[in-house]
C-alpha cells in the first residue's frame, strides 16, 4: 500500500498512469481518460516546470497484490487499485487582440476538482505451450469545474462577469485479452480489446447576460445558460497474426476488426438564435449516432543485418462510416478503402555512421465531434454551428524524413543532420466568426492543405580532460495553411527556429554544472483577405550547480529563466527563477533529509508574449510564491 499527499505542486497523482505495457503481443492497455467536450474557460498555464505554478491539494492512495494460483506457477493474478482526490487552483490575466481588429482582456480564476478511483485485475499464464493475458480495470471520475471570469471589451471598455461550473462524471470499463496459440511450428497471437465509457457533462453560466456570442442572445428571463451533453461509446478491437523468419527476414501477416460506436445526446437552454427564420427548437439538441466499422489485413515485414534495418508495415483499410441523426436531417455514409503504409531503413557504414529514412501516409475520417449539427455551446466562450449537409470529414497526411548520424566513440564526438517533410490534406476548413472575443465555429466544404517541412542539427563533444559535455543544436521550421476568420480566406505562413545549447561539467569532485539554454524566433504573417505580421523572440535557460562540501551533503542552487519580446512593440517580458537546496544523506539509516527554499526571488507572476493562428495575446499568469520545504525521505523495512 501507498499514500502520498502534498500541496506544494509535485503531481504524485500520476503514479498512477501507465507507462508502458510491454510487447505489442501482451494486448492493449491504456489509461481511462474523459472525453472533454464542455469545459468552462480555463486560466492559462505557462511553459514552466509544473512545480512553479501548480496550486495544488492532492491525496493519492494505492495498493498492489501478486500472487501465484496454481501449484505448478505458471498462473499469475496481480490486482492494484489506486484513489486520487485532488484540487487545483490557477488564475490569469490575458490581453487578446484578434486579427480583425478586436481586443478584450480576460482574468479568470479556476478551482479544478478531481476524484478518481481505479481498479484492475490482470490473470497471465506463460508457459512452454503458450501465452496467455487478461487485463479488466474500471475507472470513476466524479471531477467538478469551476470559473469566475471578468471580460472587458478593450474598444468599448463593457465589462462581463461570470460564474461558470462544470459536472463531469465518467464511468469507464476495459478488458484486453491476448493469447498466443501454437500452430504447426509456428505461433498464433489473438489479441482482443473491449471498452465501454459513459461521460455525462453539464455546463452552466451564470448569468446568462454574460454571453455575447455572435448569432446568439441568451433568454432575457433567465439566470443561466445550461449545457447538457452525454455519451456512449463502445470500442471492440479484434486481430490474429502469425509470423514467418527466413534469412534475417520475418513476414508477419495480421487480419483484424475495429469497431466503435459512438452515442451523443445533448441539449442547450436558455440561448437563442438571431437568425432571420427561428430554428426549429430540435435544433439545440442533438441525438446522434456515429459508427466506425473497419475490417484490414495487413503485411509487416522485419529486416536485420550488421549494415541493415528495415521496418515497414503495409495495411488496407477498408473505412465504414455512419452517422444519423434522423430529427436533424443528418444522414451521412463514408466507404472508402485506404491504403496506409508506413516504412524505416537505417543503414550503417563507415563504423560510426547511421543513415536512415522514413516515410508514412495515414487518414483519417473524424469522430463524432465533427458529425452533430445541433447547436452545441462547449464553452462559455463560443457556439459550435454544424451544417448537416457537409460531407464526413476526410484527412489525408503524408510525411517523408531522413537522417543522418555520427557518433564516434573514440574521439567523443557526434553529430545529426535531419529533415522532414509534411502534406496534410482536408476536405473541410473551420470557419471561426469572433465578435469581441466569443466565437461561433462554422465548417466550410472545401479542399485544403497544411504544409510543413523542418530540419535539424546538433554536434556535440565530451572533453575528457576537463570531464566536460557540450552541444549545439538548431532546429528551423516553416508551415503554410489555409484559414478563415469571419468569413475571409487567407493563408497563414509561420516560421519558427530555435538555436540551442547545453553543458555539463565534472571536472571538481567537490562541483557539478549543468547548463542548457535555447533562443528562439517566430514569425507569422497571414496574406489574403486578413493581412498581418506577428514576431516573437525568446530566450530560455536553465542552470543547475551542486556542490559536495563533504561526504553526503550536497548543496544546490538552480536558476530558470524564461524572456519573450514582443517585436512590434519592444515590449520585453523577464521571468527569473532561483532555488537553494541542502541535502543530508544518513547512509547508516538510509534516510534523506532535504531543505529546499523555491522561488528565492518571490516571483508571482508569469509574463509572456504568444501568436496562434487568429490573435497575439499577452499573458500573466499566477504562479507559487516563495517557500521553504523540509523533506525526510526513509523506507520501512
Amino acid at each position: 500500500a501507498n499514500y502520498k499527499t502534498n500541496n506544494v505542486g509535485d503531481q504524485v497523482e500520476n503514479e498512477g498512469n501507465i507507462l508502458a505495457f510491454g510487447n505489442r503481443f501482451e494486448g492493449r492497455r491504456i489509461n481511462a481518460s474523459q472525453n472533454d467536450w464542455l469545459n468552462v474557460e480555463n486560466a492559462s498555464t505557462p511553459n514552466l516546470p509544473v512545480k512553479r505554478y501548480l496550486m495544488n491539494n492532492v491525496h493519492y492512495l494505492s495498493a498492489n497484490y501478486l500472487t501465484n494460483i496454481d501449484k505448478k506457477k505458471e498462473w499469475e493474478l496481480k490486482a492494484n487499485a489506486n484513489y486520487t482526490n485532488n484540487s487545483v487552483e490557477r488564475e490569469s490575466n490575458v490581453v487578446q487582440n484578434f486579427f480583425n481588429g478586436d481586443s478584450n482582456t480576460i482574468n479568470i480564476h479556476n478551482n479544478f476538482y478531481t476524484d478518481k478511483a481505479k481498479g484492475e485485475l490482470i490473470f497471465t499464464k506463460n508457459a512452454k505451450k503458450g501465452f496467455f493475458k487478461n487485463t479488466t480495470s474500471f475507472s470513476q471520475y466524479w471531477n467538478a469545474d469551476r470559473a469566475d471570469v471578468n471580460r472587458i471589451d478593450n474598444k468599448t471598455l463593457k465589462e462581463r462577469d461570470a460564474a461558470e461550473a462544470l459536472e463531469s462524471p465518467t464511468t469507464s470499463f476495459q478488458n484486453s485479452l491476448s493469447t498466443i496459440i501454437p500452430w504447426k511450428e509456428k505461433m498464433v497471437n489473438v489479441l482482443s480489446f473491449l471498452s465501454y465509457q459513459t461521460d455525462k457533462q453539464t455546463l452552466d453560466v451564470s448569468p446568462s447576460s454574460y454571453l455575447d456570442i455572435p448569432g446568439f442572445t441568451a433568454t432575457i428571463s433567465s439566470d443561466f445558460v445550461r449545457q447538457n451533453l452525454r455519451l456512449k461509446t463502445f470500442e471492440a478491437n479484434h486481430s490474429a497474426n502469425i509470423g514467418f523468419s527466413t534469412k534475417g527476414w520475418t513476414f508477419t501477416p495480421e487480419i483484424g476488426f475495429n469497431f466503435k460506436s459512438t452515442d451523443l445526446v445533448s441539449d442547450l437552454f436558455n440561448i437563442k438564435s438571431n437568425a432571420a427564420t427561428q430554428p426549429p427548437a430540435s435544433q439545440y439538441s442533438n441525438d446522434l449516432s456515429y459508427t466506425t466499422a473497419t475490417p484490414y489485413g495487413s503485411l509487416g515485414v522485419n529486416y536485420k543485418n550488421d549494415s541493415w534495418m528495415l521496418y515497414a508495415n503495409f495495411p488496407v483499410n477498408s473505412n465504414n462510416i455512419k452517422a444519423e441523426d434522423p430529427l436533424r436531417l443528418v444522414s451521412r455514409e463514408l466507404n472508402k478503402v485506404t491504403f496506409e503504409p508506413s516504412v524505416f531503413a537505417q543503414y550503417s557504414f563507415a563504423s560510426f555512421w547511421k543513415a536512415s529514412v522514413n516515410a508514412n501516409i495515414n487518414n483519417n475520417f473524424g469522430e463524432i465531434n465533427t458529425a452533430y449539427s445541433g447547436f452545441l455551446m462547449t464553452s462559455p466562450s463560443g457556439i459550435n454551428v454544424m451544417d448537416p449537409t457537409n460531407p464526413i470529414p476526410q484527412n489525408n497526411n503524408k510525411s517523408a524524413g531522413t537522417r543522418l548520424e555520427y557518433r564516434n566513440p573514440l574521439n567523443n564526438l557526434f553529430f545529426n543532420i535531419n529533415y522532414r517533410y509534411s502534406d496534410a490534406k482536408r476536405n473541410l476548413i473551420a470557419s471561426p466568426i469572433i465578435e469581441n472575443g466569443y466565437t461561433q465555429m462554422k465548417y466550410k466544404v472545401q479542399d485544403n492543405n497544411v504544409l510543413t517541412s523542418s530540419y535539424s542539427a546538433e554536434v556535440g563533444k565530451y572533453f575528457p580532460k576537463f570531464k566536460t559535455n557540450a552541444s549545439l543544436s538548431y532546429s528551423n521550421s516553416t508551415s503554410k495553411s489555409d484559414s478563415y476568420l469571419d468569413n475571409k480566406s487567407f493563408t497563414n505562413n509561420n516560421n519558427s527556429q530555435s538555436l540551442g545549447v547545453k553543458f555539463n561539467n565534472t571536472y571538481f569532485s567537490w562541483m557539478s554544472l549543468d547548463y542548457n539554454a535555447s533562443f528562439t524566433r517566430t514569425n507569422q504573417t497571414s496574406v489574403g483577405e486578413v493581412n498581418t505580421d506577428a514576431k516573437t523572440t525568446g530566450f530560455k535557460h536553465n542552470l543547475g550547480v551542486f556542490f559536495y562540501p563533504i561526504e553526503n551533503h550536497t548543496i544546490g542552487f538552480n536558476w530558470d529563466q524564461v524572456n519573450s519580446t514582443a517585436t512590434a512593440t519592444d515590449q520585453k517580458y523577464h521571468n527569473g527563477f532561483y532555488d537553494l537546496s541542502y541535502q543530508f544523506t544518513w547512509s547508516k539509516k538510509n534516510i534523506d533529509f532535504e531543505l529546499k527554499w523555491m522561488n528565492i526571488a518571490n516571483k508571482k507572476v508569469f509574463e509572456n508574449y504568444e501568436i496562434n493562428s487568429q490573435s497575439t495575446s499577452f499573458t500573466r499568469i499566477q504562479l507559487r510564491p516563495s517557500q521553504v520545504m523540509f523533506t525526510v525521505k526513509f523506507n520501512f523495512k
